[in-house]
């Protein structure tokens, strides 16, 4: 009867001690879990959540810092808050809609989160690169060359009473800027046209070798502009200067105020304005042939203006 006496006590004893020892692991899984986190214990909670939590409990509590705590480094608790807290808000506001399978991931306790300040910082380093600025496009606009203003041209080609025909054009280009105003309507170098109104080589009038030529065009910004430009005419001199200014008044072209320049072929460059208008003399000198170089250098007037249209400056 003794025997039987102890053996229960013993039984009951040892299941006494085992609902102790089970009671005790329940108080201290709940101490941890309710456990008001401090920047004292915080780091001994984040390591009891690793390895006591669920798996879905890790989720939650993850997607928890995440929405209120993004800028919380790795490992990480916010202090004044609870474990079962934190899990049970999040429950709540996940409870009425489901998670979807594409959803970001919550983030892992083991993992760094990114932080939504420096987002907010990359964003605002964004927002001050400049921006290229397209510059707005020139507008053109037309201008006027008026009648009477004078070109100055050079000669392209070799040009030679000996055979040139009437009718000809040679090519030129712009010895300076052409301008209207402040506006450039043809730099230096810009093409040009003139035309050989006639020609006449040595041996047919008395041995007198006359040309006149004109300027005809304008090449702008790949843009032909037909010109009105006086004509300039030129004579060979015979052996003495008297007979030479005797050809020139017998002709009717008007009496002369350029000088002859002695010696060697090619143009004097002297100026007249003739009885008829829009003509211009100028005496060559002595030779057979009238000859003009390359980059000769001639002045035309104009007798009728023209319109060009130019990008405003």
């Amino acid at each position: 009867m003794n025997l039987k006496k102890g053996t229960w006590v013993f039984a009951f004893f040892s299941i006494l001690l085992i609902m102790v020892v089970l009671a005790s692991c329940s108080i201290g899984e709940k101490s941890f879990r309710d456990e008001t986190i401090t920047a004292e214990n915080k780091a001994e909670i984040a390591g009891k959540a690793k390895t006591a939590l669920t798996v879905e409990e890790t989720r939650l509590l993850g997607q928890y810092l995440e929405r209120f705590y993004p800028d919380l480094a790795k490992d990480e608790l916010p202090s004044g808050r609870t474990i079962n807290q934190m899990i049970g808000e999040e429950m709540a506001l996940t409870s009425t809609r489901p998670v979807s399978p594409t959803s970001q991931p919550a983030r892992d306790l083991m993992q760094p989160s990114v932080s939504r300040k420096t987002a907010s910082q990359v964003e605002a380093a964004a927002s001050v690169i400049p921006v290229a600025v397209i510059p707005e496009t020139p507008q053109p606009v037309v201008v006027e060359i008026v009648s009477g203003t004078v070109i100055m041209a050079r000669l392209g080609e070799l040009l030679s009473t000996k055979t040139a025909q009437n009718g000809d054009h040679f090519e030129m280009e712009l010895a300076e800027d052409l301008t209207a105003g402040e506006h450039l309507v043809a730099p230096q170098g810009s093409r040009a046209r003139g035309k050989i109104i006639s020609s006449q080589s040595s041996g047919k009038v008395k041995g007198l070798a006359t040309i006149s030529l004109t300027l005809t065009d304008l090449y702008v910004e790949g843009e032909q502009y037909p010109l009105q430009a006086e004509t300039l005419s030129y004579q060979a001199e015979k052996t003495t200067g008297k007979d030479a200014a005797k050809v020139g008044i017998g002709a009717g072209i008007g009496a002369i105020i350029g000088a002859i320049a002695g010696g060697g072929k090619g143009a004097a460059i002297g100026a007249g304005v003739g009885a008829g208008a829009g003509t211009t003399v100028v005496l060559a000198t002595k030779g057979d042939e009238l000859e003009f170089p390359v980059e000769q250098m001639f002045h035309f007037s104009l007798t009728k203006g023209f319109k060009v249209k130019v990008l405003r400056d």
